[in-house]
């Protein structure tokens, strides 16, 4: 029996241990700036991804998607970005035109920035309670030192605190390039 959905997932390399020494990755200018400086700024430049983009703001494109009964979200790893969307197989097209705005055409506005700002800050305080969450960041630490990108097991709130619309309109720019990602569809959709 086929599955009438379709799940659409755009997989790029715009993460925080992009332009790390040792690795096989071009080193982009923006990491010889404020970005190596700022731990936290990709995670938070892929939330801010789905807080408007294109022509819709961010309750249009939740509507959009729940209007269609998908969903999209976006996950942020270490080593990647994953922006994804689950829909019925009729729906792909507005999946493709979403996950092609968030990906590509984000406008970062000022006012989605410090709500997430914001949100970020008092995640963070309530992790700094959790005594796990202070373990795995020390051993982290130890481990890769505070320099690599993995000695950096969560966003640093002085980093989040001196973050700007620029920088993460920066690393965008930057990362979030075709050469840096690919994509995957699954489920019952054709080649076109």
């Amino acid at each position: 029996m086929r599955s009438p959905l379709a799940l659409i997932a755009l997989i790029a390399a715009a993460a925080s241990v992009m332009g790390c020494p040792g690795r096989n990755t071009p080193e982009p200018e923006v990491l010889e700036g404020r970005a190596h400086r700022l731990p936290g700024l990709a995670a938070f430049t892929a939330e801010m991804a789905r807080h408007g983009a294109g022509e819709r703001s961010t309750e249009e494109i939740a509507e959009a998607i729940e209007f269609v009964g998908g969903d999209l979200w976006i996950e942020s790893e270490t080593d990647y970005v994953s922006i994804q969307s689950r829909v019925l197989s009729d729906q792909v097209e507005l999946a493709m035109e979403l996950l092609a705005d968030v990906s590509q055409r984000p406008s970062f506005p000022t006012q989605e920035i410090e709500k997430v700002r914001r949100r970020e800050l008092d995640r963070l305080a309530l992790m700094e309670k959790r005594p796990r969450f202070v373990a795995m960041r020390e051993l982290h630490r130890a481990l890769y030192g505070e320099l690599h990108p993995y000695g950096q097991y969560d966003a640093d709130p002085a980093a989040i605190e001196r973050l700007q619309r620029s920088d993460i309109v920066n690393f965008h720019e930057a990362h979030y390039v075709p050469r840096n990602a690919f994509l995957v569809v699954a489920g019952d959709v054709g080649p076109d």
